[in-house]
């Protein structure tokens, strides 16, 4: 029997809306079987990317760190067993839909190739460099839990992706964690803060808490090292079926996904 998280036994979900062949996940060989694209229903569904920030610097840097915090929200006062909401902070090469190749901190309510469950929240590491990906194992996690993303540059070469749940009273103190570690073939220089969903049919299948905010967002480039003291987040909104809101505060160091 195929899972309602995939389109056949050998493919699952990733953020991005692609589906990836199982021998492609965590492998460091050769990717065989291309990442098969989910197509827009024509049924009343909402699918990919919904509402999110981007930042890009002027002269094109390389990032070095993006740290952001967000709270775990609600789960959903309606439930749909296909549904996976994602929620994370992530670094691409490019804007989108140009730069695909993504280190992200995901927080997700759903199943996916890396995991997940239906009924409650759970947070890790993904890189998805196209055709494959490598992930951390995630752990669970529940409402009001403060979650840290840190995605941090090693070297020329290699990237460390560490998600982890902090003190709600003091946030230097690390209540779990996992890393992954990866090499991207491209350089870093596209910044988000991103809700992501699909199979979502009605709005009540958001979180209830219908918002999610990244605040203590920081983030420095390889030239100055130094944290910028603003960022100047382009807002996306991609649909129109949910009462969507990007709200960018503090010099961009808080912003607001409503949904």
């Amino acid at each position: 029997m195929v899972s309602p998280y995939t389109i056949s036994n050998d493919y699952s979900l990733f953020p991005g809306g692609k589906y990836i062949h199982k021998s492609c996940i965590n492998s460091h060989s050769q990717c065989k079987f291309p990442p098969i694209s989910l197509k827009q229903s024509t049924l009343n569904i909402t699918n990919g990317w919904i509402a999110y920030t981007g930042f890009k610097t002027e002269d094109q840097q390389e990032m070095q760190q993006f740290i952001s915090y967000f709270k775990v929200p609600a789960l959903p006062l309606h439930r749909n067993p296909l549904t996976t909401v994602f929620l994370f902070p992530g670094l691409e090469p490019d804007e989108r839909p140009f730069g695909y190749e993504i280190l992200q901190p995901v927080l997700q309510l759903g199943v996916s190739g890396c995991g997940g469950s239906e009924f409650h929240w759970t947070y890790g590491s993904y890189y998805v460099p196209g055709m494959k990906a490598h992930c951390s194992k995630l752990f669970k996690v529940e409402q009001g839990d403060v979650l840290l993303s840190n995605m941090t540059r090693l070297n020329e070469t290699h990237w460390n992706i560490e998600s982890a749940q902090v003190d709600v009273k003091d946030i230097s103190k690390k209540l779990q964690s996992v890393n992954l570690i990866a090499k991207p073939q491209r350089v870093m220089k596209w910044a988000c803060l991103t809700l992501e969903v699909y199979r979502l049919y009605k709005c009540s299948e958001y979180p209830a808490s219908n918002e999610t905010v990244f605040f203590k967002n920081e983030i420095s480039t390889v030239t100055s090292k130094q944290v910028l003291d603003t960022i100047p987040w382009k807002s996306n909104i991609t649909h129109s079926d949910c009462p969507y809101k990007v709200i960018i505060d503090d010099e961009g160091k808080t912003v607001t996904l409503q949904y």
